[in-house]
């Protein structure tokens, strides 16, 4: 029973990195700006800083184009991964329009105003 309690208290806690991350998913993210992003915040879609297609926000390894501009989506996941050996870039993800996640290099696009944090 005591094994059951710890399994479960374990996977229930929810994890927050701050600006560089550690590689790993998160339910919380504090940028290099200091703003706050959870599982679950909504996020408004800016201005394609490519003009005609997202460079920081991708789908399927491809840029995402212009018509996303304004849609506003819902985080669902948060993610460091391996940018090179030493450093780590947080990527959010949302429900892609199909099959594939709709992946946003984090701190790039906030950088350029391709996404906007609602929440702030």
């Amino acid at each position: 029973m005591n094994f059951l309690f710890f399994l479960v208290s374990a996977f229930s806690y929810s994890q927050t990195a701050t600006y560089p991350p550690e590689p790993g998913r998160y339910e919380t993210y504090q940028t290099k700006e200091e703003q706050t992003i959870s599982i679950g915040d909504k996020v408004e879609i800016g201005i394609p800083y490519g003009g005609k297609e997202f460079i920081f926000i991708s789908q399927g390894n491809e840029y995402v184009k212009s018509r996303l501009a304004g849609d506003i989506v819902e985080i669902i996941k948060l993610e460091a991964l391996s940018n090179n050996k030493t450093s780590y870039k947080m990527q959010a993800y949302f429900k892609g329009y199909g099959l594939l996640p709709v992946v946003i290099d984090l701190e790039n696009a906030l950088k350029v105003k391709e996404i906007i944090l609602l929440n702030q």
